[in-house]
């Protein structure tokens, strides 16, 4: 994980964001990992996402249920980086000027600066009132002179509202806790394991991948970057499921996103699993022409390149062949003077190795 992370970072754009699904057992390790890596500085928040919806009802187990993981978030640059995207939009006209996080000050309101909601007029006389307010004196002077209305809606609270003289705008910010029953929008309800499950099934009828992340939760966290048109990297690609979340917000947004997956082969995920959804997602059929998928029924092929490549490794280490073959050379050399060699086969290389350097003569000292 640590080579991994590493090369990850040294992948990512100067605003680039990279996302680490964890569970609970792990998360604090990795947290300080990646605090080592990318700098705490560039820690941005780590979502807890609630991962299924059972109840673990009629468990007669002592354990708590764990029902949850982690996805540590971090920024290569903080300084570059263009913060989330803005959730969903509302309009206001008030808002409250108390904030409890504040200090307290005293504002001075001017006769008829203030609307007295109990009196149902303005203040006919200065008016000093302490709140712990999110604005100073000079803002409000500011706010006044824009046309903007203070209104105190409680003497004994000294609770006061403000009126925006122009419209203002809102938006949702994105929260640490990743629910399940209600995630922001009706777009990405219950983004459990189940309904990746659900999903996976309805394309390939398969047992080889448990647990898939569903395409709505991974949908959600690419649409808090900035922009439509960047590339996605999944080195942990299991299913397919993200290169299935940027096809389908690419469809919904208009985005021109692109992603790359890797993932070794093990029990023939990578093609058997991973290859197969991706092909059936972009062409509408098997790769085998299969057309016997629930997907299909309901769904648009996205018809897009996919393109694959297999990577064979090979060992290149020198040393390591040198070593061998220095061993099976003297070997033989022990053959030809008549030496008994069973017990030099009982020894590894490195322990032959050094034995054989203690041979090498020592060079003298010019001086001596």
């Amino acid at each position: 994980m640590n080579e991994r992370l590493r090369m990850a970072r040294q992948l990512l754009k100067e605003d680039g964001v990279i996302f680490v699904s964890i569970d609970d057992a792990e998360q604090a390790y990795l947290k300080v990992l990646m605090d080592e890596i990318f700098g705490e500085e560039n820690f941005m928040v780590s979502f807890i996402w609630e991962r299924t919806n059972h109840t673990n009802q009629g468990n007669t187990g002592k354990k708590v249920f764990r029902n949850s993981e982690y996805i540590h978030t971090y920024c290569k640059n903080a300084l570059f980086l263009d913060y989330f995207n803005e959730g969903d939009k509302f309009d206001f006209d008030s808002a409250p000027l108390k904030n409890n996080s504040n200090k307290e000050k005293e504002l001075v309101f001017k006769p008829n600066q203030i609307f007295i909601k109990e009196d149902n007029s303005y203040n006919l006389e200065e008016l000093k009132i302490k709140i712990k307010s999110r604005w100073n004196q000079e803002r409000v002077i500011e706010e006044l002179e824009k046309g903007t209305k203070f209104r105190l809606t409680n003497k004994k609270e000294q609770i006061i509202r403000v009126t925006y003289a122009e419209d203002k705008q809102g938006f949702v910010v994105p929260k640490s806790l990743l629910n399940t029953s209600k995630l922001f929008s009706e777009r990405y309800n219950k983004p459990t394991t189940e309904h990746g499950t659900k999903e996976l099934n309805s394309l390939i009828n398969s047992n080889l991948f448990s647990y898939p992340k569903p395409k709505e939760l991974i949908m959600y966290l690419i649409s808090l970057i900035k922009g439509k048109e960047f590339k996605v990297l999944d080195f942990f690609a299991g299913s397919g499921t993200t290169a299935h979340a940027v096809l389908d917000l690419n469809r919904e947004d208009g985005g021109h996103r692109t992603y790359t997956l890797v993932t070794n082969n093990e029990n023939n995920i990578a093609k058997d699993v991973c290859y197969e959804r991706l092909f059936r997602i972009n062409k509408g059929v098997g790769s085998k022409g299969e057309k016997d998928f629930d997907w299909i029924k309901k769904n648009e092929p996205y018809n897009t390149s996919l393109d694959v490549f297999n990577i064979k490794y090979f060992d290149t280490n020198l040393l390591n062949t040198q070593n061998e073959l220095i061993k099976e050379t003297l070997k033989q050399e022990f053959v030809d003077f008549g030496i008994d060699i069973r017990q030099m086969e009982k020894m590894n290389t490195f322990a032959l190795l050094t034995a054989l350097y203690s041979l090498k003569p020592v060079k003298k000292d010019e001086d001596e």
